[in-house]
């Protein structure tokens, strides 16, 4: 039981730690110090620095694609589905508010933490999006929506997602909202999200 809670409070300070930081301004001694243990217990549990922020991303994209790729095995219409990818990322990134920023930092860097994120998302994408598209094209033929790609429907969906986290700190702070207020208004463009992405597969 120590030995879980242990690790657990190893991946738990390098998840903070990296997100506030960068992966290349983070050590595993600072890691070490904010869990609460010496820097030799994190590398007998994880090995390396990259090894241990495999299994902190792993760990937070396995959540969230063990949904997704259950939905295109529903028997939902392309329009529920699109709500469901949209919900189960908008959480994602609730629960993970700082991660857009850092990946951003990471890729720009173009640092090894940026490189595991892309091996771990492509692991999970290409059986994600085959399937999706799948579904779109049946639904194409049998319900009428319009035709589009998976790839661009995701980017669409990540996209507005995206930017509404990457903005939220100025909503907050330039306009003064109490905290109950800004999570109001997230859930509002969570909603005109859902809006506009399915608009976009109606046919006229």
């Amino acid at each position: 039981m120590e030995v879980n809670c242990m690790e657990e409070k190893i991946l738990a300070a390098a998840k903070e730690l990296f997100m506030q930081y960068g992966f290349d301004r983070v050590s595993t001694t600072q890691i070490a110090k904010k869990a609460g243990c010496n820097q030799a217990l994190v590398h007998y549990y994880y090995r390396t620095k990259p090894k241990l922020f495999q299994k902190v991303l792993g760990m937070e994209l396995q959540i969230m694609f063990e949904q997704l790729l259950d939905i295109p095995k529903g028997k939902e219409t392309l329009e529920e589905k699109v709500e469901r990818i949209i919900d189960i990322h908008f959480s994602f990134l609730e629960a993970n508010p700082d991660f857009p920023l850092f990946i951003f930092g990471e890729m720009r860097d173009n640092t090894e933490a940026f490189i595991i994120f892309r091996e771990e998302i492509k692991s999970y994408a290409g059986k994600f999006m085959s399937d999706l598209q799948m579904v779109i094209d049946q639904q194409e033929k049998e319900c009428g929506v319009r035709m589009i790609n998976a790839f661009d429907l995701i980017f669409n969906i990540l996209s507005l997602n995206i930017f509404v986290f990457l903005f939220k700190p100025f909503v907050g702070t330039i306009w003064e909202l109490e905290e109950d207020r800004t999570k109001e208004i997230m859930a509002e463009r969570k909603r005109n999200i859902k809006e506009i992405v399915i608009s976009s597969l109606r046919i006229a």
